[in-house]
């Protein structure tokens, strides 16, 4: 859902996708030092949860999926583990190196080299793993969805593709300048823009795709789940509608945001 520069300070927090399946989670410890280890959790289904040796005191960053999870580490390599029913794991030899953002999709993977070209593998049903020609260079920022993916560039433009069966990949003009963040969930997409407006396509049936009102100001990131959007304001409030709309947003002040299928 993210990228950034290899060396900046967002590296000290964490990335985290959950998608439909088994429950996975995984967080970067000793967090405040660069690098560091990988520690995962939950039920392991067609293939090993246990992080891999390599990762150990080398991880500044991680994504995780259904049954995959990646790990970005201080070489700039990519490493995947867990379920490789679609070759999610087998990193290509170009995110061997050179890579500075990871994003988990649900059987596909996202990595994004410091040169701005984004390298996908793994599930190809959609023409999500088929890198677009606008997406081999000048993107600054990557998510990968259920089946699509998001692609962020310099311009403040969004690339889309994979599978388009609820409009997920076909941005909208308003997500075509000025846009600062990107996530893709489910089957829906979002995008948020220079001046903290929520910008949303794809499938409505859980009105995931319908901004509220507060998700149209002052909003700093985004984080598309399953079938519900999250909004994080300037004042560290969050904004959340679609499938979980209904449930109490938690009260209180937050830095970061994230969503899963059924959680947020």
């Amino acid at each position: 859902m993210e990228s950034h520069s290899r060396p900046k300070a967002w590296l000290r927090g964490f990335s985290l996708h959950l998608w439909l399946g088994f429950l996975v989670c995984a967080f970067v410890s000793h967090a405040a030092t660069i690098p560091s280890s990988v520690l995962v959790w939950g039920q392991e289904l067609n293939g090993p949860i246990a992080p891999p040796a390599v990762t150990d005191g080398h991880t500044i960053a991680i994504a995780a999926a259904d049954q995959t999870l990646m790990a970005l580490l201080d070489d700039g390599s990519v490493v995947c583990w867990g379920n490789n029913s679609y070759g999610q794991t087998n990193v290509p030899a170009a995110a061997l190196h050179d890579i500075v953002a990871i994003s988990a999709g649900y059987t596909h993977c996202l990595a994004l080299t410091s040169g701005g070209r984004v390298i996908a593998w793994g599930d190809n049903s959609y023409a999500q793993g088929s890198v677009p020609v606008t997406a081999e260079s000048g993107v600054i920022q990557i998510s990968a969805g259920h089946s699509q993916s998001l692609a962020l560039k310099s311009d403040g433009s969004v690339v889309a593709w994979g599978n388009n069966s609820a409009g997920q990949s076909k941005a909208p003009a308003d997500a075509q300048s000025g846009i600062i963040g990107i996530s893709a969930g489910g089957m829906h997409s979002l995008a948020v823009n220079k001046t903290g407006v929520v910008i949303a396509w794809g499938d409505p049936t859980f009105k995931q795709t319908a901004v509220p009102t507060n998700a149209k100001s002052k909003v700093v990131a985004i984080a598309a789940g399953g079938y519900h959007s999250l909004a994080l304001k300037s004042d560290g409030t969050v904004v959340v509608w679609g499938h979980l709309g209904d449930l109490p947003t938690p009260s209180g002040r937050f830095s970061t945001i994230a969503a899963g299928t059924y959680s947020y």
